[in-house]
């Protein structure tokens, strides 16, 4: 492997990562357009009241470790000190166990309150009681996935992911539909019972294999938790960078929570009545946020294997390494991301009629479109700060965007309905992404070269979107059928912005042989090209 090659070896992890996300999400559209023409707006409403206060104790219950872990385990295992890997994670996994035991029993026997104080519908008590030992089979896993990481393996993570979610969404869809001649409540709580089904077979899939790598590896003759010293340096650490990663992991689940409790009352304020309220709410965050998510599983990816890949270079000091890195991830979020937001504003309508049978859900998508440019660039910005070690500084920028989003979601969805709330989230988040981007700018002297980063995605982009648009009218006129039209105008944008940036030179010969297996290959096929650049 060559310097090149292991100055970006960390894409390759992402792009394992991609792949099992990719799976996750497609697993979760497939059991969502089923679930949706099941139970309906109002049974998804109901569903998703449950996610915002799950997610928002796991992430209470996580208080941002498994990132930390994942720091901490690369940073140890740069200098060669694998006793210290292995005693960030058993402590780790100590005050994890213990958390989530916590919040899974306030969940539990505070189903209730939460359903009559936070959704304020009594039905969605039962959801949230079936929901909740899922937080303690979740901030478990967490544990071990962040130890793997650590060592830059993203295959057990990402086959556990792909494991949880076929589980998840096995049980979400059976229970869901057998028990909805009891009742819309029970069919969603049929349907949160999804998560813990999924965390336990991924947990025990992870513990197995950390099991039998222990065996192998003997890292110490010495039971890790039975070495008293620096356990309390190392638990100090642990929590110094954890609780910041934490803030920061639940904006998030409290966005959710503030569109959860501002958006159906605002829609009431301005005439709509309670039952619609919830109806458009299920389309805002059941139906176009799974849209807008989707694209987002290779910044995720990219952020999960940025954080221990320039956490190592950070602690062997190497500057240039950790500058050529941010750059490269920066110009593949850009790659990635703004085609995904264009297809998803262009076709936003058909999309949804073609996956949910109800178009009415693109007007929220179209609203939320270009969420994904700068979801995806605050994602790996944030990654590259918490892996320097300054963990609050995304915080403090995520919380202005929060609050931006809150005043312009109070303001706007009276006046402009649901598509208020969507506009407001993108304006947050990129307040958030803006305010990174300059931090990053600040302390590491980064220079992006604008024509790779921004003009060929753009110029390729611009040309894709004329493509997808006038493909999808003609292939209307020859199949009569939506959905032939969406996939077929969707590959032909695909492929062709891939072909245009090749051309462009926006995609590089590294970024190709860095596919895992059939990168190389293909990197020396498509060599043949004219345009084609070994380097940017």
């Amino acid at each position: 492997m060559g310097a090149g090659d292991k100055r970006d070896s960390f894409i390759r992890g992402a792009l394992i990562l991609s792949v099992a996300h990719l799976l996750t999400r497609v697993l979760g559209a497939v059991y969502r357009i089923p679930l949706y023409r099941l139970i309906g707006g109002e049974g998804m409403g109901l569903v998703q009241m449950a996610y915002p206060i799950y997610t928002t104790l796991l992430a209470l219950s996580t208080i941002g470790i498994p990132i930390a872990i994942s720091k901490m385990v690369a940073e140890n295992l740069a200098v060669k000190n694998r006793s210290g890997a292995y005693r960030v994670f058993y402590l780790s996994l100590a005050i994890l166990a213990a958390s989530g035991f916590l919040f899974s029993l306030l969940l539990f026997f505070g189903a209730q309150h939460f359903a009559k104080t936070v959704t304020q519908d009594p039905r969605s008590a039962l959801a949230l009681a079936a929901i909740a030992p899922a937080v303690f089979l979740v901030t478990v896993t967490s544990a071990f996935r962040g130890f793997f990481q650590g060592h830059l393996r993203m295959a057990p993570t990402a086959v556990s992911q792909v494991l949880e979610q076929l589980v998840r969404v096995g049980t979400m869809f059976v229970l869901a539909y057998l028990l909805m001649p009891r009742g819309l409540e029970y069919a969603a709580a049929g349907a949160t019972f999804g998560a813990v089904s999924g965390a336990l077979v991924a947990l025990g899939y992870l513990t197995v294999l950390f099991i039998i790598g222990r065996g192998a590896e003997n890292p110490t003759r010495r039971r890790p938790w039975r070495v008293p010293e620096g356990n309390l340096q190392t638990v100090k650490r642990i929590v110094g960078l954890a609780v910041p990663i934490s803030l920061a992991g639940m904006v998030l689940p409290l966005i959710l929570l503030v569109d959860m409790l501002v958006v159906p009352r605002q829609l009431q304020a301005a005439g709509v009545g309670m039952a619609e309220a919830t109806a458009l709410y299920g389309q805002l965050s059941g139906g176009a946020m799974p849209l807008v998510n989707l694209p987002t599983v290779f910044t995720v990816a990219l952020a999960t294997s940025l954080v221990p890949a320039i956490a190592g270079a950070s602690a062997l000091g190497q500057t240039e390494q950790i500058r050529s890195k941010v750059t490269t991830a920066l110009r593949l979020t850009t790659v990635i991301s703004l085609p995904s937001a264009a297809g998803l504003y262009i076709l936003a309508r058909e999309i949804c009629a073609f996956l949910y049978a109800a178009p009415e859900v693109g007007v929220p998508l179209k609203s939320l479109a270009f969420l994904v440019l700068f979801l995806g660039f605050q994602q790996t910005s944030a990654a590259v700060l918490q892996a320097l070690g300054l963990t609050i500084i995304p915080v403090r920028h995520l919380v202005l965007g929060a609050i931006l989003k809150l005043a312009l979601t109070w303001y706007l969805t009276p006046v402009i309905g649901i598509q208020g709330a969507g506009l407001a989230s993108v304006a947050g988040f990129l307040l958030a992404a803006l305010m990174d981007f300059l931090v990053i700018r600040r302390i590491l002297a980064v220079s992006l070269p604008v024509l790779g980063v921004l003009v060929k995605p753009l110029a390729a982009t611009l040309l894709m979107g004329l493509a997808v648009k006038a493909s999808y009218s003609e292939l209307l006129v020859v199949t009569g059928s939506n959905g032939l039209s969406v996939l077929g105008s969707v590959s032909i944008g695909m492929l062709g912005y891939g072909f245009l940036m090749i051309l462009m030179g926006g995609i590089t010969a590294r970024d190709v042989s860095l596919i895992p297996r059939v990168g190389p290959g293909l990197a020396r096929m498509l060599g043949r090209l004219p345009t084609w650049r070994e380097e940017r």
